[in-house]
């Protein structure tokens, strides 16, 4: 019920999930920028760096008829980032800092219509489950899966962003195939990963100022259809 009227778009989206109950005693907006477990934004534990949602791509799309109404039948993909607060974590002054942790990801079957997430379909067929792994079932054997793509590596590379711009910020990679931060065109640019980190610069005597570097990492795949 949480995703129904969300927009579904090939690419990740900010999102809101509206009245959440499970991570805190009463429900809360869940949405990038929101603190967890109905703390004060100067005390709160967890704070959710975001939360996106798109179509899994190089999935077949398939027609379901529900109650006479046609819809498509698609996999979601939710990425939940969160940051940590660390008590005393910042070593010079004692004070708290947040920690980025890991994003998760889970997918979900759903019903679409107009690009809006109708249902979910929350008992997963052979067909879910395949499609969860971008392949489809075997016609000859349908108690497995059958790859639909063949897919090519085509390079990576990683960004690199320090917050407020800091002249040591750590270098960024290019993709070798086409000597920049790009993916070749017909390929897919997907994030494998994030990292943050944070860490005192020296103004002067008995001055410093943090810095925020943001990492993140890139790989691009091509697909095409294995006849």
């Amino acid at each position: 019920a949480l995703l129904q009227g969300t927009r579904l778009n090939s690419s990740p989206t900010e999102f809101t999930m509206s009245n959440f109950k499970g991570l805190a005693a009463t429900a809360i907006d869940l949405k990038k920028g929101a603190m967890v477990a109905g703390e004060s934004a100067s005390s709160a534990k967890v704070k959710i760096q975001g939360l996106t949602i798109h179509a899994k791509p190089n999935v077949p799309i398939t027609k379901v008829i529900s109650n006479g109404v046609e819809y498509d039948h698609k996999i979601a993909v939710i990425t939940l980032a969160t940051e940590i607060r660390t008590p005393g974590g910042n070593q010079k002054t004692s004070a708290p800092i947040y920690t980025a942790e890991a994003p998760r990801t889970i997918e979900v079957p759903v019903y679409v219509r107009s690009n809006l997430i109708q249902n979910c379909h929350t008992s997963m067929t052979r067909m879910d489950l395949c499609n969860t792994v971008g392949s489809g079932v075997d016609p000859k054997n349908t108690s497995q899966c059958k790859p639909q793509d063949q897919c090519f590596a085509k390079g990576s590379f990683f960004k690199s962003e320090c917050k407020p711009t800091y002249a040591g910020c750590a270098k960024g990679t290019v993709n070798p195939i086409t000597g920049g931060q790009t993916c070749p065109t017909g390929s897919t640019t997907t994030e494998t990963g994030a990292f943050k980190q944070t860490f005192q610069i020296s103004c002067g005597k008995k001055c410093s100022y943090p810095i925020t570097n943001i990492l993140k990492f890139y790989t691009c795949m091509q697909c095409q259809n294995d006849d």
